[in-house]
């Protein structure tokens, strides 16, 4: 999906607890946590600021939560 980022829930300083994000639609989608070396929290925040889109592939748990498996810029 691509979207401008919403919000980040930093865990650490190159890692997230959650991620969410608003297609051009403007539905809001929430990621769980992942560490991406260069979408670190300030990278994802930059974004948020900018508002410049990011691309999230991700794949849909049992438990219907969506894990991010990539992030790059849109």
């Amino acid at each position: 999906m691509t979207g401008t980022v919403a919000d980040v829930v930093p865990s650490g300083i190159d890692s997230f607890s959650s991620l969410s994000v608003i297609d051009g639609e403007g539905r809001l989608w929430t990621f769980s946590g992942g560490r991406f070396p260069a979408f670190t929290p300030s990278h994802l925040l930059e974004h948020r600021l900018s508002r410049v889109k990011i691309n999230v592939t991700y794949r849909k748990e049992v438990d219907g939560s969506l894990a991010p498996i990539a992030l790059d810029d849109g």
